[in-house]
C-alpha cells in the first residue's frame, strides 16, 4: 500500500479530509497511523491508525471511518491552557512592562502596567505516539554528500505495518521520482537521511532501469 502525502480520505458517508502527516516508528520501521485534516467551520487535525484504512487508489485512501468515528480519534496537536494576566507588576517580565496605562506602586520603579494585560499566548503540544516521528509533505531527504530531494509517499506492508519504501521527489520544474527502500534509511528526524550516497543512488537507479 502507498500512502501519498496530501492525498484526500474517503470514508463511507464521503470524503473525510486530507492525509497531512504519515506517522512512523522510526525503530521498527513501522507506519502505525496518519493525520487527517479536516478544514471548514470546525477545523480538525486527527490521528489515525493505519488499521483502519482499507485501500489507496491514486491520490485518495479509504478507510471504514465514518465523520463521527474520525471526531473521535486523537487529536494530532492541542494547546495548553492560556496564564491568567498578572495581578501585579511583580508578576510581569520586564520585557512585558509599557510605559503606559495604569500605574501601580511597586518595585519596578518608574514603569507602568498595562491595563488591559493580555494573557500568555497558548502553546501548540504534538500527540504523536511516544517515539514516533510525522512526516509531513516537503520533509527533506538527505543522502551522506548532500540533500536528494523531498518525500512524496510511503510504501508499507498492509500486514505487518512495515515500511518497505518511500518515493522521493527530486527537482522541482522538471522533477522526477526514485523510489529508496527502506533499509536505506538511516536516521529519521526533521528529515530523513539515508546511509548511501547521491552517486550510489544514481548508479542503483540506472542498474533498476
Amino acid at each position: 500500500m502507498n500512502l501519498e502525502i496530501g492525498a484526500e480520505v474517503w470514508g463511507p458517508d464521503g470524503k473525510l479530509g486530507t492525509l497531512t502527516q504519515i506517522v512512523i516508528e522510526p525503530l521498527g520501521e513501522r507506519v502505525t497511523h496518519i493525520v487527517v485534516e479536516r478544514g471548514g467551520l470546525h477545523p480538525l487535525q486527527k490521528i489515525v491508525p493505519t488499521e483502519r484504512l482499507t485501500r489507496t487508489e491514486g491520490s485518495c485512501v479509504t478507510t471504514d471511518l465514518r465523520l463521527v468515528d474520525l471526531e473521535a480519534c486523537p487529536d494530532a496537536v492541542t494547546y495548553a491552557d492560556t496564564a491568567p494576566a498578572p495581578a501585579t507588576p511583580a508578576e510581569v517580565p520586564l520585557g512585558d512592562l509599557r510605559p503606559v496605562g495604569l500605574f501601580w506602586p511597586s518595585n519596578v520603579l518608574g514603569w507602568y502596567l498595562p491595563a488591559q494585560q493580555a494573557p500568555s499566548p497558548a502553546h501548540p503540544h504534538g500527540n504523536l505516539p511516544p517515539g514516533a516521528q510525522g512526516l509531513t509533505a516537503g520533509t527533506e531527504v538527505h543522502c551522506r554528500d548532500g540533500k536528494l530531494g523531498r518525500l512524496d509517499e510511503v510504501l508499507y506492508d498492509e500486514d505487518s505495518g512495515r515500511a518497505t519504501g518511500m518515493v522521493i521527489r527530486k527537482g522541482f520544474f522538471f522533477a522526477r521520482e526514485l523510489e529508496a527502500p527502506i533499509d536505506w534509511v538511516e536516521a529519521i528526524d526533521d528529515t530523513i537521511r539515508l546511509n548511501v550516497t547521491c552517486a550510489e543512488i544514481a548508479e542503483r537507479q540506472h542498474k533498476k532501469g
